[in-house]
């Protein structure tokens, strides 16, 4: 009896992780005009920022390249079948996470999406933009991967 139980527990234990991983898509999150914040309170330098930024990436396992001046490119690839690219501009002052670019990851450029009032809303201030009809939507998991590597930058920076 344990072990039918047992075998009951993991059957419903990995159609609830598939049907988490195959959830709807939600509009995509960029981060934009996020203030450089040192804990000393001191001015630091584009340089810094962007040794920053890509210690962060990196701990992360990002993969950063350079984009031109003040521009960084970052990509991840997660299990060897989804792949996200953004743009992350930088300087002194402030840092944005910008989408741009995606493989396998259900994005759709122009989905008719409501505000999604399930969707999951980060403590950290986003874009300001309004949508008005269709939004560019993706997997939710690309908002979680830019999530985390926000905040992992903010520490990076936080402790120059």
């Amino acid at each position: 009896m344990k072990n039918l139980l047992g075998l009951v527990f993991i059957c419903l234990s990995l159609v609830g992780t598939n049907a988490y991983a195959q959830r709807s898509s939600e509009p995509i999150i960029n981060y934009e005009n996020i203030s450089v914040i040192t804990e000393s309170g001191k001015p630091t330098t584009d340089a810094n920022i962007k040794a920053a930024i890509t210690r962060a990436a990196e701990n992360l396992n990002w993969k950063i390249s350079d984009a031109g001046a003040g521009k960084l490119l970052g990509t991840l690839v997660v299990n060897g079948k989804h792949t996200v690219t953004v743009t992350i501009p930088y300087s002194q002052s402030a840092f944005s996470i910008l989408y741009k670019d995606s493989i396998n990851m259900k994005y759709n450029p122009s989905m008719e999406a409501p505000d999604f009032p399930g969707m999951y809303r980060p403590a950290t201030p986003i874009s300001t933009k309004t949508w008005s009809g269709t939004k560019p939507v993706i997997h939710p998991f690309y908002n979680v991967w830019t999530q985390n590597l926000l905040e992992r930058i903010k520490h990076e920076i936080k402790n120059q």
